[in-house]
């Protein structure tokens, strides 16, 4: 994942999950909750400096 910019490497994810994979069952899997909760944080942050950077940017 890149950040907001200017664009810098955040994180790298290894998704270690089993193959193959059922998209229905897996989602259940604990570990696929962690990886999902993991990835999803840290774009939301990115997502919020990017907001902050337009609201600033139009005002």
């Amino acid at each position: 994942m890149l950040t907001a910019g200017p664009a810098t490497v955040k994180g790298n994810y290894k998704v270690d999950l089993p193959r193959p994979r059922n998209v229905s069952e897996i989602r259940f899997q604990p570990h696929f909750a962690e990886i999902y909760e993991e990835i999803w944080s840290d774009l939301r942050d990115e997502v919020l400096v990017s907001y902050e950077r337009q609201k600033r940017g139009a005002a």
